[in-house]
């Protein structure tokens, strides 16, 4: 017969605040939230750095392209790729300061 009593022992015995996903390179969902556990990145923060904003910034103009052509472009016209050029440029400028923002407040490595 059950125990009618409920348990006040955690299943998962891991502290809370112990350990946690210790990264190069985020992992991102599809909204640009880290998919690690209370991620630390490590490693040369400049290096960090510049693989981020490579990522987000991909990851941003991808998603913008989509918006604005959907997955296939029929369109050739000049005037259309300047315009999605000029809305690649802006995704990509909001996802480098995203990603020196993520940078700064989750390098915890040696020499910050």
């Amino acid at each position: 017969m059950a125990n009618s009593k409920e348990s006040t022992t955690p299943a998962n015995t891991v502290p809370a605040h112990g350990d946690h996903d210790r990264v190069v390179m985020l992992s991102l969902h599809s909204d640009g939230t880290p998919a690690q556990v209370a991620p630390e990145l490590i490693g040369d923060k400049d290096a960090v750095l510049e693989a981020t904003k490579e990522q987000f910034k991909q990851q941003a103009v991808s998603a913008k392209d989509v918006e604005l052509r959907g997955v296939s472009d029929d369109s050739d016209s000049e005037r259309d790729a300047d315009k999605l050029k000029d809305e690649h440029d802006k995704a990509a400028k909001a996802a480098e300061k995203a990603a020196e923002s993520t940078v700064d407040s989750l390098h915890k490595g040696l020499g910050d």
